[in-house]
């Protein structure tokens, strides 16, 4: 029972009802509601969140209203007092917009996006992270592989090379006295 979010859920509903009214509704009657909205949103009715997002949003912009109004009637005479309510208000509104980007969110989802390779750099620039399609795919040939598979011959890095005795005018450097031409 420890671990069933609807009877946790029932617990602080109970201490927050008994704290404002001072009776304890019947937990097995709060558990069984609260069980058949939990399917509800499951099966992907999304109408009571929706709400209750919607209500979040109007309660937040009253206390908002009500906070700034309140620091407006400190006016002058304690900038610190003013500090406070206006920092209040400011949560307040903060927590309204996040509410507001929140239900937008449930009411217009936007695709997900994965993606694959993250370029950050000064300025504005754009990433486009689709795998080409066979129409956009071609073939990419150099001309020096086209002139090996001609002459069927491989490039071993690790073989010796064999010396060419065609020109005989190229003389190695001496060491000490240099070739002068």
């Amino acid at each position: 029972m420890a671990l069933n979010p609807a009877v946790n859920g029932v617990l602080v509903m109970q201490r927050l009802n008994s704290m404002l009214t001072g009776k304890e509704p019947d937990p097995n009657e709060l558990i069984d509601a609260l069980t058949e909205k939990l399917e509800a949103i499951l099966q992907g009715d999304m109408s009571r969140p929706e709400t209750i997002l919607a209500v979040q949003v109007h309660t937040l912009d009253a206390l908002f209203n009500v906070l700034t109004m309140r620091a407006t009637e400190h006016g002058g005479h304690n900038i610190h007092s003013v500090d406070r309510w206006l920092r209040l208000a400011m949560k307040a509104q903060s927590l309204c917009r996040a509410a507001i980007e929140t239900l937008a969110g449930i009411k217009n989802p936007q695709p997900t996006l994965f993606a694959q390779q993250a370029n950050i750099t000064t300025g504005p620039q754009q990433v486009n992270n689709q795998f080409a399609t066979n129409s956009q795919t071609r073939e990419i040939q150099s001309e020096q592989s086209k002139l090996l598979e001609q002459t069927h011959e491989r490039l071993d890095p690790g073989a010796a090379g064999q010396t060419i005795g065609t020109d005989t005018q190229l003389e190695a450097v001496g060491a000490v006295n240099r070739a002068t031409d």
